[in-house]
């Protein structure tokens, strides 16, 4: 495993968004974000939803004055997983390694990357399939010179701490390790994925980024459906994610006052939170403007 297990779980958090959240855009941003943002009320709560990259760069910042608003009113952080409380348990892998679950020519493809990220080609052969492109991504995001530390949601985290702030975890970091375990075909899928698309990638998460500094939802509609990795895979990372989030939001969340903020591909289309939310009887709406992107067409 490349690094400390930490980098590593600050990594998954990104990666469970979707497959093509792995390279945020590096060019710099000629201002700063502005992001969709919801408001969703129940009866007796107001929530604040963002979207996250979880990765990223300080010219990403800062971020719209209503988040900066609700850290001031010490509303309660929502995060997928508090990615800075515990350590982490991975317990026994018992499944097959990259050695024996890849093809031929998918191993030498594998060989390639490896030796252009100077990874140790025969540790990533010992390695799970889902691990393996974990340290894929997170390689050539360091190439890119993008950092998990200036991810928003992790800024908000230690924005968080060091006021004093709640934070409501919506799963464990526990649980995102068992689930990357327990992965269709041991994440197989997931990294074939990987290896396939390399070289769209970058130009993938350049448009992404820029889709979500200017908050245009419809080009996120787009690239959730151009990130389908399979249906099973899809499911397991993203929308059964997102239906248990709804129904933890609105069954288990005391009166309060809260900023909602989990990767973007989860809060997009009609299996999305928001979408789910308002299904559930919350009032939601978008309370912020959109701009038009132009990157979709040079990767559909």
């Amino acid at each position: 495993m490349l690094g400390t297990l930490t980098t590593m779980i600050i990594w998954i958090k990104r990666l469970l968004t979707s497959a093509l959240l792995a390279f945020p855009f590096v060019s710099p941003l000629s201002a700063a974000s502005s992001p969709t943002l919801w408001l969703a009320n129940s009866e007796s709560s107001t929530f604040l939803l963002m979207g996250s990259v979880h990765v990223g760069r300080p010219d990403m910042y800062p971020l719209p004055q209503e988040i900066h608003d609700a850290m001031a009113r010490k509303y309660s952080l929502v995060v997928e997983a508090d990615i800075l409380s515990g350590i982490v348990d991975q317990g026994r892998y018992t499944g097959p390694k990259t050695s024996q679950a890849l093809s031929a020519q998918q191993l030498e493809s594998l060989r390639e990357l490896a030796s252009s990220l100077q990874i140790p080609f025969p540790m990533l052969l010992r390695s799970p399939p889902w691990q393996v492109a974990l340290q894929l991504q997170f390689m050539q995001a360091m190439k890119m010179g993008l950092m998990p530390q200036w991810g928003v949601d992790l800024t908000l985290l230690k924005q968080a701490q060091k006021k004093n702030i709640p934070i409501i975890e919506l799963e464990s970091v526990d649980y995102q390790m068992q689930l990357l375990k327990s992965l269709p075909d041991h994440g197989v899928p997931l990294l074939v994925n990987t290896i396939d698309e390399w070289h769209l990638a970058e130009k993938a998460m350049a448009c992404i980024v820029e889709a979500w500094s200017a908050g245009d939802l419809s080009a996120f509609d787009e690239l959730l459906a151009a990130s389908s990795i399979d249906k099973a895979t899809d499911d397991a990372l993203i929308f059964q994610r997102n239906r248990n989030w709804a129904e933890k939001i609105a069954t288990e969340f005391p009166a309060g006052d809260y900023l909602v903020v989990v990767g973007m591909m989860h809060m997009v289309g009609p299996k999305g939170l928001p979408a789910l939310l308002e299904k559930r009887g919350f009032s939601v709406r978008e309370i912020s403007a959109q701009q038009k992107v132009d990157c979709i067409d040079a990767l559909l």
